[in-house]
């Protein structure tokens, strides 16, 4: 059954996740306590959004919800 079965994007996610938690804690004293932090509350909040709308039959209120969180993740970078 196709419930039964985990979107691509949850284990995409999840290995990101753990990969960018790896790198943001090697990052420049002045950038690890304001862009590492909001890159990974920002890719948490998406891995858990992706992880809920997996359970759900009705994916796309969520999905949409992680869409916006994955526009945030975007622009942590910029502006810094």
């Amino acid at each position: 059954m196709a419930g039964d079965q985990e979107m691509v994007i949850v284990k995409k996610t999840y290995d990101f996740t753990k990969w960018l938690l790896d790198h943001t804690g090697k990052f420049p004293k002045n950038y690890r306590f304001s862009v590492a932090v909001k890159l990974e509350n920002g890719i948490l909040d998406f891995l858990e959004l992706t992880t809920a709308a997996n359970m759900r039959r009705d994916k796309l209120p969520l999905l949409r919800r992680a869409d916006e969180a994955l526009a945030r993740i975007r622009g942590s970078g910029r502006n810094s």
